[in-house]
């Protein structure tokens, strides 16, 4: 009677640390996604304020500003 006793407690032991991992596997794995996501769309924005910045060129010759887009920029470098 003992002995079912303990190694029932020992399979409600291990069941409760395999639902523990898997939860825990499951934050880390949606911690990852959402820094994953912060760092994507950071880099984004910091590619934006770079094309931003260097949009406005002067027209060689004419002195003139004028605004590129983005494929004109590129070409440009």
């Amino acid at each position: 009677m003992i002995a079912v006793v303990i190694a029932r407690s020992r399979v409600v032991a291990a069941v409760v640390v395999a639902h523990n991992m898997v939860v825990v596997a499951a934050v880390v794995a949606r911690s990852r996604v959402v820094v994953a996501a912060v760092v994507a769309r950071s880099r984004v924005v910091a590619v934006r304020k770079v094309i931003a910045a260097t949009a406005t060129v002067y027209r060689a010759g004419t002195g003139e500003a004028r605004l590129l887009g983005p494929y004109e920029i590129f070409a440009c470098s």
